[in-house]
């Protein structure tokens, strides 16, 4: 599935982010039985693959189980969806702590997580569970902490 955005975001009139589309790429779901929503496990993996300095293909990934070990788990869920940002200079010269960089780790992984729990909710809505509405979640903070746990 493609959907086609072309939303822009300007920076202090220096730097302007484009979000040209978002992809749902892989959908694994198996369910052994019906799971209240209580007890799941989440897991959100980021991956920023750069095309060149001002671009890139972002992709989150989203795990949710109710257990750890594979023979024991009656929830499996895998969604990863990817999105395509570019960002352009307005050509001036600044002192400008913003960079492409910053733009294209930090804030696509904003723009594209409310698509991640959006499609999460979609997919565990069919059938007899519940679904699962993932908390919004400061992506800041979370790329933050991911970088310290590495």
């Amino acid at each position: 599935m493609v959907l086609q955005r072309n939303l822009c975001w300007r920076w202090h009139d220096l730097k302007t982010m484009r979000f040209e589309n978002y992809t749902v790429e892989e959908i694994k779901l198996e369910q052994k039985q019906i799971v209240d929503g209580s007890g799941l496990q989440v897991a959100i993996f980021p991956y920023v693959e750069k095309h060149d300095q001002d671009s890139a293909k972002v992709s989150l990934t989203c795990r949710i189980v109710d257990q750890e070990e594979e023979e024991l788990r009656n929830f499996f869920l895998e969604v990863r969806l990817s999105g395509e940002f570019k960002v352009e200079d307005d050509g001036e010269v600044t002192d400008s702590e913003i960079t492409s960089e910053a733009l294209l780790a930090n804030n696509s992984l904003s723009i594209l997580f409310p698509y991640l729990r959006a499609s999460i909710s979609q997919i565990t809505s069919i059938g007899s569970n519940e679904p699962v509405i993932l908390p919004p979640v400061n992506i800041l903070d979370f790329v933050e902490k991911n970088r310290v746990n590495k």
